[in-house]
């Protein structure tokens, strides 16, 4: 579980080096590391997604150019000797607006400070209520559909796999894989001192 998920996270960070105005999603997915990962280390299963603005979760990667302004979010799930790894991250692209900024600064808070709560005997609706009431304290919600991506309501793209929010409104995510110890909780995705530094509140 730690060899797969230190390789998911280096994946992760290949991705997020590549975000910036102009790229597509599908160059993006074809950055060199990352495909070379993914066709030597992953072979056996794999996929990596991209989200932007508005799209909550499982979008496709494709043509379409990121802009100035816009969020992204990266998520790579892996399947290697037999075991997941998984995690996710938003990214701002270029200059973001204020509320973007709290919205996503907001999204990784819920992630830690739920993270902080993890330990044997704690119920995973505990976790849940730290997150929403995070998030609405903030002035934001949470999509129930999805376990916490961000905003209430979702609908579904024609592509019957990338889920949207229904307002348009920005949506966004963090996820890290866990191992629950037994004393607490060690995070198996955790960002590496090889990291790209992205988010200006860990500086």
């Amino acid at each position: 579980m730690r060899e797969t998920n230190r390789i998911a996270r280096e994946v992760l960070d290949a991705g997020a080096r590549a975000v910036r105005p102009g790229v597509t999603t599908d160059e993006i997915d074809a950055v060199e590391p990352i495909r070379l990962r993914l066709t030597i280390i992953f072979s056996q299963s794999h996929a990596a997604r991209r989200s932007v603005n508005e799209v909550i979760c499982h979008g496709i990667p494709d043509g379409r150019k990121l802009e100035d302004g816009d969020i992204v979010n990266i998520d790579v799930s892996i399947y290697y000797k037999g075991v997941h790894g998984d995690l996710n991250e938003t990214y701002f692209v270029g200059n973001v607006d204020e509320a973007s900024q709290q919205l996503v600064k907001c999204t990784y808070e819920c992630l830690e400070k739920a993270i902080a709560i993890v330990k044997p005997g704690v119920r995973f609706r505990e976790i849940g209520e730290i997150i929403n009431r995070h998030a609405t304290m903030s002035g934001l919600s949470v999509v129930k559909s999805y376990c916490g991506h961000g905003v209430w309501r979702d609908r579904m793209w024609p592509d019957g796999w990338t889920a949207v929010t229904a307002d348009g409104k920005r949506s966004a995510q963090f996820e890290h894989t866990l191992l629950v110890t037994e004393t607490g909780v060690e995070v198996l995705t955790a960002r590496l001192p090889t990291s790209p530094k992205v988010f200006p509140w860990l500086d």
